[in-house]
């Protein structure tokens, strides 16, 4: 969000989720009712996050005898989770539900197909550019030699997942810790029944972004035959599954340490300055040498609150090649109203734009469109 996507916002909210789906809630029914709401209003359309973050906090939930809370409340604590997913996902569909009618309608009628899907041919490369994304910063090189099946750069503002290398940090020290204090960071245990099934769905619900990113002719084919991958041109903001489930796995592993979990209250307060530093110390040169310019934007936006909004003189025809450059975000600062409005829909050069040659007809004039 910070680089500049609004709708990124709900990448934000998604460590949330845990706190919404796995927290101690009360017994009164306006508490619960926050539960259940918490998660739709963090982020709208995620059940595809929540799934494998429930099936992972299962299987790193405690089981051995010298757990301090009694079995029972484990097991209820399981079935509060899981019906809290079961009560948000229907209402995280029922709040996307006038959106997402009225893209199924007018992708039935402008159907954006046009444009492959950008994947990894390689596994070793698609593992490698997971773990940077999550823990480390993306690499542009990494990135224009992986990707691959696309007409289009992909930039790293897709990769910017902003985890940190926090959770692995936890891991390792509560690993180092694990021969005195004799506790894994994952407990032990038959892996059968509900814990057991729930590690088979967790393997299989994070395999698979891996898998729709992996780039195969047929396999490929075969999703551009399916309902809304045959309009998506990349799926890796799928890999935002992993952030939950990468939150999960450093706090399990505070509590699976002895000497973390005693001071859980400093560990957290290193944590947030860790996030901190790091935000602040990122290389953002990528960012900085944009081409574009914001500066006559921004001016107009000052004029416009002063009452001095930019007055309409003229009709700008971008030439194809203009499409995508920056400029054409100042036409109306410029006083033009462009002819060929920008909608990736109809693809990234507009190449699927129904109508013929773009020209000015009777009645719009520069005085007709200053009149108006």
């Amino acid at each position: 969000m910070l680089i500049g996507h609004l709708t990124f916002h709900a990448f934000m909210l998604v460590p949330w989720l845990p706190l919404w789906l796995f927290g101690g809630g009360g017994p009164s029914w306006r508490e619960r009712g926050l539960e259940i709401a918490g998660p739709p209003a963090c982020s709208p359309i995620s059940p595809a996050r929540r799934s494998p973050t429930c099936c992972s906090r299962r299987c790193c939930s405690p089981r051995s005898p010298g757990c301090s809370r009694p079995r029972s409340r484990r097991g209820g604590a399981g079935r509060r989770s899981a019906l809290r997913v079961a009560a948000a996902v229907p209402l995280s569909l029922a709040l996307c539900a006038a959106k997402l009618a009225a893209m199924w309608a007018f992708l039935a009628q402008f159907p954006r197909t046009l444009h492959p899907l950008a994947s990894v041919a390689s596994v070793p490369d698609l593992l490698h550019l997971v773990f940077r994304s999550l823990f480390l910063e993306p690499s542009d090189e990494l990135i224009r030699a992986a990707v691959v099946n696309t007409s289009f750069a992909i930039e790293r503002h897709e990769f910017e997942f902003g985890v940190t290398a926090l959770p692995l940090v936890l891991v390792a020290f509560a690993q180092l810790r694990r021969p005195a204090e004799r506790k894994p960071v994952v407990p032990r245990g038959p892996l059968r029944g509900a814990r057991g099934a729930c590690l088979a769905g967790a393997v299989a619900l994070l395999a698979i972004p891996l898998v729709l990113n992996f780039y195969h002719p047929v396999w490929h084919a075969w999703l551009k035959s399916l309902p809304i991958f045959a309009s998506s041109f990349t799926l890796f903001r799928w890999l935002s599954v992993y952030v939950p489930v990468a939150i999960l796995v450093g706090t399990a592993a505070i509590d699976s340490s002895a000497s973390l979990a005693r001071h859980r209250g400093w560990v957290a307060a290193v944590g947030c300055a860790w996030l901190a530093w790091h935000a602040l110390s990122t290389d953002r040169t990528y960012y900085q040498r944009q081409a574009y310019d914001p500066t006559p934007v921004g001016e107009a936006f000052a004029a416009a609150r002063n009452g001095a909004a930019p007055r309409i003189l003229a009709n700008a025809l971008p030439r194809s090649s203009d499409l995508l450059a920056p400029s054409r975000n100042t036409a109306i600062a410029r006083g033009e109203s462009q002819l060929a409005c920008y909608e990736t829909v109809f693809g990234f050069r507009m190449e699927n734009l129904p109508h013929g040659t773009l020209h000015e007809g009777p009645g719009s004039s520069c005085a007709t469109a200053r009149s108006t």
